[in-house]
Parts: C-alpha cells; structure tokens; sequence
C-alpha cells in the first residue's frame, strides 16, 4: 500500500537484488539500481571475489575471505528471501 504510494510520486524504486521498495542507489559500471543494504553486500562481495581471485593466483590462503563472501552472500540471500510482502 504504502509502497505502491512511494513508486507512483517516483520516490522509491524496487531493489534488483532483494525486491524491496525502497530509496535506490548505482553502483559504478551496474545498469541495475539497488537499496543501500544490497548495494553495500554487493560492494564488498565483488571486492572480495577479486581479493579471492588475485589470492588464489599467488597461492595465498583465501579461507577467511571465502568465509566472509559466504556470509555475505548468504545475508542478500535471505533479505530476498524474507522480504516484507508489504515491499513487493
């Protein structure tokens, strides 16, 4: 109801990641607009995937930034999964 409001005055929109109404934000080089939660996991989870991926290069030990991507991954996971049905 309220979100309905939101989208039709052009104040919010809904979150590529998790679905959400809320207030979007760009990532530099991402067509797709997110809510500050998904925008900052999606952050650090393509950090990190380089980290990973320049770590495992060198053959460096990557298990805590594995770890840490897990996590991540798994907190945009369930905010889609939980997303208030008020927000779809």
């Amino acid at each position: 109801m309220l979100a309905d409001l939101y989208l039709e005055l052009n104040l919010a929109g809904q979150c590529s990641v998790c679905g959400r109404v809320r207030d979007l934000v760009g990532l530099p080089g991402r067509p797709e607009k997110f809510c500050l939660e998904c925008s900052a996991d999606l952050a650090i989870a393509v950090h990190l995937a380089h980290e990973i991926a320049a770590a495992t290069r060198e053959g460096c030990n990557t298990d805590a930034w594995e770890v840490e991507f897990s996590e991540v991954s798994h907190r945009m996971l369930e905010r889609s999964q939980f997303a208030d049905l008020n927000d779809l």
